[in-house]
């Protein structure tokens, strides 16, 4: 199957074409991976948050195992520094939730920002590519048909084109004058990507 037009202007806009979709998928990605980190530095506080807890968390269960140790009041000490150790620990967790909600908002709003601009064109564009790719391979199975690629001509080819054949060039194909046939044929086949 053929990707590109054997014709140089048909090919130079199917490049062009090809490259401005590929320009434009990589712009939306770019941004959506900008936004992706621009929201991801809001974790910072869930990080430092996480941090903090599990420091606190650590530091309280020390000095809870450390007061367990003492005698008379080791008991008394331990259940209030435990209690606070808990909520450090609780800190630590909420810090964790906060950077999970960042990464999952950034991950949603890079997908929405890059995807929906980038589906708009590749839906726009894929489909006549691979229309177009199917009726060469067609078109390349036909070359030699010069009636049909004749009537297409007569059929297809706007009246500025067909005149610049000469005067009546469908007529002269229905007389079957030499060379009439195949200069209609040739120009309907350069209009489909396909040499002469």
């Amino acid at each position: 199957m053929s990707w590109y037009a054997e014709t140089g202007p048909l090919r130079r806009r199917q490049l062009l074409l090809d490259l401005a979709v590929a320009l434009w998928v990589l712009l939306w990605l770019r941004l959506g991976a900008t936004v992706h980190d621009t929201v991801g530095r809001l974790a910072a506080p869930g990080r430092e948050l996480e941090q903090a807890g599990a420091g606190l968390a650590s530091g309280l269960t020390g000095a809870a195992d450390r007061a367990d140790g003492v005698p008379l009041v080791g008991d008394g000490l331990r259940a209030p520094l435990d209690l606070a150790a808990g909520a450090g620990e609780a800190l630590a967790r909420a810090g964790a939730g906060q950077q999970d909600a960042v990464g999952t908002l950034a991950l949603l709003l890079a997908l929405l920002l890059a995807g929906v601009p980038i589906a708009w064109a590749v839906q726009r564009w894929l489909p006549a590519r691979l229309r177009w790719a199917r009726d060469a391979k067609a078109a390349g199975a036909l070359r030699d048909d010069v009636e049909l690629w004749a009537l297409r001509a007569a059929l297809n080819r706007p009246l500025p084109e067909l005149a610049r054949l000469g005067p009546d060039p469908v007529g002269r194909w229905r007389r079957s004058e030499p060379g009439a046939a195949e200069a209609l044929a040739a120009l309907e086949r350069r209009a489909c990507g396909l040499r002469g």
